[in-house]
């Protein structure tokens, strides 16, 4: 008997709705040596990026002839026609599907795997061996609880008791009310995945226990206002890095003070500074908009959808977004983070914890009276070459 990982995705062929309508059972184009018996574990891609299904072979060398007409649940139809007959099938049959995350990429690289899972792969490692036939036994973290009695309107977790694998699920009824009231955007980096990936991203997202379970040891009651966080997979990763593991507020602040390299950044000096791109575009709130049209304004701080993967430490000029375009552009003095509480007057709940880029600005450069239309991204900047711009 081999074991095998075999990748899906989606936006090619729908795994999930072949196996809905076959009833468990879906034939796969043979291009490794299964035989029958060896089992399949079906690893979905992005935006999942976990193993969702265990398989059996239960056929092997199928012609196109006995195969399942699976030509409906094909989305690339380019990639379906360029095979279609010049493969023998594989026959899989569904054993268990994944519920949870127990099966995510980063719990895969925790126990064995190494990079990402781009093509058919046989399973010889045999720490990750031991995952996948007891990963219930082997994730010691927050994210799998003792699901609740149907008829208990509290939520309890936690509970120290050895249960069957298919029956050991993280509480879908705790998750369900995080992300009614958190909503789907990780709160460390800002990702959102409905936003990056569109429909297939919708709802998709890690939920974070503040205190892990497995440091609590007993049946607690769950608040699910303080005790569960959404979070993207990589940040939830990157939480347990530490034991106990980091507070949200703590790798968001790291992940900035990485971005910028420092808490506090000056601009380099023209003679030091060689990148292309140079000018940050950004939307000014209407409430905002008189400083700027008088050319006095002092500080501009971004939304929460900054995207974090941009080097700031490169900017050098600001060009303020307002009725229909920019104008003109600041003099960057020094990049910073803050508090939005230590920025302007607020009083929501979270903004002790709310971080915020902070551009601390210099002389205005008029270079337009009539605004000049500039493309923004999806999060209301763009990152632009001065010389070009203007």
């Amino acid at each position: 008997m081999k074991y095998w990982i075999v990748p899906s995705n989606d936006h090619i062929f729908r795994i999930g709705d072949a196996l809905k309508a076959q009833g468990g059972l879906v034939d796969w184009r043979m291009s490794n040596n299964f035989s029958i018996g060896d089992v399949v574990f079906i690893y979905k891609t992005k935006p999942e990026q976990r193993i969702r299904y265990r398989m059996e072979v239960v056929n092997v060398g199928l012609n196109i002839d006995e195969a399942f007409d699976q030509e409906p649940y094909w989305k690339d139809m380019d990639i379906y026609y360029s095979g279609l007959g010049s493969y023998k099938y594989v026959r899989f049959k569904l054993l268990e599907e994944y519920a949870d995350d127990i099966m995510s990429l980063h719990h895969l690289h925790e126990h064995g795997l190494f990079g990402n899972i781009q093509g058919v792969q046989q399973c010889k490692n045999e720490e990750l061996m031991k995952f996948l036939l007891n990963p219930y036994e082997k994730v010691n973290d927050d994210v799998y609880d003792v699901d609740y009695p149907a008829e208990d309107e509290e939520l309890y977790e936690g509970a120290v008791i050895k249960v069957l694998a298919n029956k050991y699920e993280r509480n879908q009824k705790a998750r369900k009310e995080c992300i009614a009231k958190k909503g789907c955007k990780c709160l460390v980096c800002g990702l959102d995945f409905e936003e990056t990936y569109g429909e297939k991203g919708r709802n998709f997202i890690h939920v974070h226990h503040v205190v892990p379970i497995s440091s609590i040891g007993k049946e607690y009651q769950l608040n699910v206002e303080t005790d569960l966080v959404p979070v993207c997979p990589n940040c939830h990763y990157m939480l347990h890095r530490k034991d106990p593991p980091y507070t949200i507020l703590e790798l968001k602040e790291y992940l900035i003070e990485q971005n910028l390299g420092a808490p506090l950044m000056a601009a380099e000096p023209d003679e030091e500074y060689n990148k292309s791109v140079d000018l940050i575009v950004g939307v000014v709130k209407p409430e905002s908009v008189d400083k700027f049209k008088k050319n006095d304004a002092n500080i501009y701080y971004f939304g929460r959808k900054f995207p974090s993967k941009y080097n700031l430490k490169q900017i050098r000029y600001f060009a303020p977004y307002y009725e229909g375009g920019i104008r003109g552009y600041y003099d960057v003095k020094a990049v910073r983070t803050a508090r939005k509480s230590e920025i302007v007057e607020t009083h929501e709940e979270n903004a002790a914890s709310d971080i915020r880029i902070v551009l601390t600005l210099g002389d205005y450069h008029r270079m337009s009276e009539t605004p000049m239309k500039v493309h923004l991204a999806s999060y209301s900047y763009a990152f632009l070459s001065l010389k070009e711009t203007f």
